[in-house]
């Protein structure tokens, strides 16, 4: 399932938390690794250029000694450059950590990650409370949420992918709008009743089709809010969901970009 992994590099103190995340995974999924250090337009004199080499370098020593695993450094504008590196690798994963902008950190997220996250070809993991992640992370309780939608059933693989290789337990989990319903509805509790009962159905014939048996967690409430409060309560790992121009767990710009920031544990965002 993974087989590339891109990691964008930029000069903050958080570049190497990528880096950790991305060594793990390649040590699960026996995935080469490329660290990718965009410089802008005008590179600057060549002391600085050498400077990168030699760090990264080192880099590579010590995070990557018994991987395959290479580092590029190239002018140009950053987003561009990691699009067009990862179409032409093929990649099957982005690694880049996400930085607050805001007063809160991971409060908002960056441009170039929002950019990334809209236009890449393949998934990619955000980790905007990386911070707080071990120094050699290995995700052991993984949530997926999910939309009752068509391409959900390519999230739930994914999950179960990323679940048996790290040797995590999955829960799945669904959220839907709460509703007002009539004040004093006699029929609030017996509707509430069949609205779970429909809803774990299709959530299993999901399941069923994507061949997973994980267990499965509703929610009422906005989506984002919902399942960060699930990821805390279980104390999730890592947090998978789709993401799609379509209305996959709401359009890509509000409610995608809304589980991302509010996420306590990294993002794989398919």
């Amino acid at each position: 399932m993974i087989s590339r992994i891109l990691v964008p590099l930029d000069a903050s103190e958080r570049r190497f938390l990528a880096v950790r995340w991305a060594a793990a995974l390649a040590r699960r999924f026996h995935a080469e690794v490329v660290l990718l250090h965009v410089i802008g337009e005008n590179p600057g004199p060549k002391e600085v250029l050498e400077g990168w080499d030699l760090l990264y370098d080192s880099a590579l020593q010590k995070y990557f000694p018994d991987l395959s695993a290479k580092r590029l450094i190239v002018p140009g504008d950053p987003g561009r450059v990691i699009l067009e590196q990862a179409a032409r690798d093929r990649t099957d994963l982005i690694v880049m950590p996400t930085r607050g902008r805001g007063v809160v950190r991971g409060a908002v997220l960056g441009s170039l990650t929002a950019k990334i996250l809209r236009e890449a070809p393949c998934a990619v993991w955000t980790g905007t409370r990386a911070a707080n992640s071990s120094q050699h992370p290995a995700p052991m309780r993984i949530l997926c949420a999910v939309a009752l939608a068509p391409q959900s059933e390519k999230v739930v693989r994914w999950a179960a992918e990323m679940a048996k290789h790290l040797r995590g337990a999955l829960t799945i989990m669904h959220s839907e709008p709460q509703l007002q319903l009539p004040r004093m509805c006699r029929f609030e509790a017996e509707w509430r009743y069949d609205l779970k009962r429909l809803l774990r159905e299709q959530l299993a014939q999901m399941q069923q089709k994507a061949g997973t048996e994980a267990a499965v967690a509703l929610r009422e409430g906005k989506a984002a809010a919902a399942v960060a409060g699930v990821a805390a309560e279980l104390g999730a790992d890592l947090l998978v969901i789709g993401r799609s121009p379509a209305r996959v767990l709401g359009s890509l710009r509000t409610t995608a970009y809304g589980i991302v920031r509010a996420a306590p544990c990294p993002v794989l965002s398919v």
